[in-house]
């Protein structure tokens, strides 16, 4: 029961993320076309974007292919989590595993179900970065492993969170 909250995080990180890909989904459809213009706000703007490769859709004639490895890279991160959150007494590990599970999830249902990756909002920087469509998925995959990578070095470091 300790960990619940671990489980707790990667269900509503995934669910989250599926709930504003099915908005976006929505939105574009009510305007009866698969893109619509972007609506710029002052820090983000939405998008609708289907990734169907890699990151920035690289790849994208080997979707079967990105599919199937999504799919079984998310099954061994699942295993290696059910096993961190028994061995591992870090908050910061379990959040961190929590979050790439959560967000691993929702990206490979994609990828598994609808052949692409819903994408929806940039960030409003200027440059490459402020190009990149991601999603909450993407963001909570980055978040849990800078955590985790943090976690390493703090233990390295000999110092325990």
């Amino acid at each position: 029961m300790k960990n619940l909250k671990y489980l707790i995080l990667a269900i509503v990180t995934f669910s989250i993320d599926m709930w504003q890909k099915k908005a976006v989904e929505k939105w574009v459809s009510l305007h009866g076309r698969e893109e619509c213009a972007p609506v710029k706000g002052r820090y983000f703007t939405r998008h609708k974007r289907h990734n169907r490769g890699l990151a920035m859709n690289i790849a994208s004639a080997h979707q079967k292919r990105i599919a199937a490895v999504s799919f079984v890279t998310t099954a061994a991160l699942a295993i290696n989590y059910l096993f961190s959150l028994k061995k591992t007494d870090s908050p910061l590990l379990k959040t961190g595993l929590s979050l790439q599970l959560g967000g691993a999830c929702s990206n490979t249902y994609d990828r598994v179900k609808r052949g692409y990756v819903v994408d929806y909002f940039s960030i409003n920087v200027p440059g490459k970065l402020g190009k990149i469509v991601f999603n909450i998925a993407d963001m909570a995959i980055l978040a849990g492993s800078f955590l985790a990578i943090l976690d390493a070095f703090i233990r390295r470091k000999g110092v325990n969170p």
